[in-house]
């Protein structure tokens, strides 16, 4: 496709023009495309200069992350949501990161459909097979309580 939008935002990446970034990145969302990574690059790359469009990127991975019930996903999502909680606290919106976990919370909330899922019972190191070492969790519960506070990747 002409012209290639994803190369463009990479070189206004690369050139350190954050204003043609999201002018690409807004004409760029208008294809038909796969993958995040570029999403990524550019939520990444505004997160100082255009931190309301770096946190709507990273809702939309995160959501759909969420979405994808698996308990690897949830930890790839929880590493969203630590960055997404450095924007919130650098830019004192304490109370819209608190309303955006309330919403995870409601939205995903375990209630005996695929939200709910079997997560490996951690016992010391390992992660157990056993499968009566499992025990069900609430997806965001996971999420807030057992991800966010690791350390970033």
């Amino acid at each position: 496709m002409f012209p290639d939008l994803e190369t463009l935002i990479e070189i206004a990446i690369l050139e350190k023009r954050p204003d043609d970034v999201v002018d690409l990145y807004q004409r760029f969302c208008e294809t038909k495309r796969w993958g995040w990574e570029i999403d990524k690059t550019v939520a990444q790359t505004l997160a100082n200069s255009h931190p309301d469009l770096a946190l709507a990127i990273w809702n939309n991975i995160v959501s759909s992350l969420i979405d994808q019930v698996k308990p690897k996903a949830y930890e790839e999502a929880a590493v969203y949501l630590r960055l997404m909680n450095k924007i919130y606290t650098r830019n004192h919106r304490l109370e819209d990161w608190r309303r955006l976990l309330e919403e995870l919370r409601i939205k995903h909330k375990a209630s005996g459909d695929s939200s709910e899922c079997s997560i490996p019972y951690r016992k010391g190191n390992s992660l157990t097979d056993q499968p009566a070492q499992q025990k069900s969790v609430n997806m965001a519960s996971f999420i807030v309580s057992n991800q966010l506070s690791k350390p970033l990747l």
